[in-house]
């Protein structure tokens, strides 16, 4: 969940594809994305906050998101793993492919 690439999307259809899908899976409650042509921050609350923070830059035929900065929650290191894959899956669904850069 480093790297993710989306082909035929701006970011801003993306982010409201995220949103969607985070609010069909119920988590709206506990995940929040927020962004803008630039960039992408998704915030992750349950006894504690983590944070990601994406970079956005434009390819041939959308966008790739790079992580640059993460704060996790010492409640929620236990638990990345986890978090990772179900937001992979999310990303995917949406579009994303997740890229081992």
């Amino acid at each position: 969940m480093n790297t993710f690439e989306v082909e035929n999307s701006t970011p801003a259809e993306f982010i409201n594809r995220v949103r969607h899908e985070l609010s069909d899976r119920e988590l709206n409650e506990f995940v929040d994305v927020e962004g803008d042509e630039t960039g992408l921050v998704v915030s992750f609350r349950w006894m504690g906050s983590t944070e990601l923070r994406y970079r956005f830059e434009s390819t041939a035929g959308g966008f790739r998101a790079i992580l640059e900065r993460q704060k996790v929650s010492p409640l929620h290191a236990p638990f990345r793993r986890a978090f990772d894959d179900r937001f992979d899956q999310i990303l995917e669904k949406v579009g994303a492919k997740t890229l081992n850069v």
